[in-house]
């Protein structure tokens, strides 16, 4: 719970948190299932130096919230997360709005199923952020449609709303999810929302399992080319591409290609 949140990795309690973040660029950052504090730490980290490397300075506080997500994969587990992702999101709601109120600007960045939790506490609080990334969204394509369960995701974003997904990606592929839309873009031939402020980042140049089997083990290394979304700097270079320039007025589709070390990005205009 955000109450018991690690900010910069140090546990603080609410007041402290808040005492820390008011006045300040706050990043908040949400893990995804199947992951203890270890595994979490490890994406937090990730993201963390990702972002330092690629954006400097652009937050003065990075807070990081640990949910119950379950520590296995599988349909069970699964149907577990979900429920528990819905009520860590109602659960944080109210301090979410209050960190919301005491910082200076807040962005809030997920990975999988970490995004039903932000989307959950901002339906209940109604609390607006400024700009929101997600990576590999656990939600379907349809889910921010009109009468869907998370059309109004959207509308508490002031600024860039930041889908990044991956055709190569092993969880969506594995559970077959891929094809019914899990990641956001979904089958072929349908098409996702269009929303001024939405930006689709394509990563399937970059996260797919040849690229990831060429990374050298280390410590902080993803342990799957799920979570290497956290790890990948080309990715955090596009996203701060991104982040750097106004919304556009019509919401663009972003093709990532592996050229060395440079991100080579394609706009294209959505059908």
């Amino acid at each position: 719970m955000l109450s018991r949140a690690q900010a910069c990795f140090n546990p603080l309690d609410f007041e402290e948190l808040i005492a820390t973040a008011r006045g300040k660029r706050v990043l908040l950052m949400i893990h995804g299932m199947a992951k203890d504090w270890d595994a979490a730490a490890k994406d937090f980290f990730n993201i963390y130096q990702n972002i330092k490397g690629e954006m400097g300075d652009r937050y003065d506080v990075f807070v990081a919230i640990s949910w119950p997500g379950d520590r296995t994969l599988g349909p069970g587990p699964y149907v577990r997360a979900n429920k528990s992702s819905k009520k860590t999101g109602n659960q944080v709601a109210d301090e979410l709005e209050q960190l919301a109120a005491a910082s200076a600007s807040l962005d809030a960045i997920t990975h999988s199923m970490g995004s039903r939790v932000l989307a959950k506490g901002l339906k209940r609080s109604g609390v607006q952020i400024d700009n929101l990334i997600l990576l590999a969204p656990s939600i379907l394509k349809r889910q921010f449609e009109p009468l869907h369960r998370w059309h109004s995701m959207p509308k508490h974003v002031r600024e860039h709303l930041v889908v990044c997904h991956s055709k190569g990606d092993w969880a969506f592929n594995w559970t077959s999810m891929q094809h019914a839309g899990m990641g956001y873009e979904g089958a072929k031939y349908l098409s996702p929302r269009k929303h001024p402020r939405l930006t689709q980042l394509d990563c399937s140049a970059i996260i797919n399992q040849d690229v990831y089997k060429r990374q050298p083990f280390q410590p902080f290394k993803s342990r799957s080319n799920h979570s290497f979304y956290c790890q990948n700097s080309m990715v955090f270079i596009a996203i701060s591409n991104i982040l750097a320039h106004a919304p556009p007025q019509e919401a663009i589709k972003l093709e990532m290609r592996e050229t060395g070390q440079v991100v080579g990005l394609k706009m294209q205009p959505k059908q």
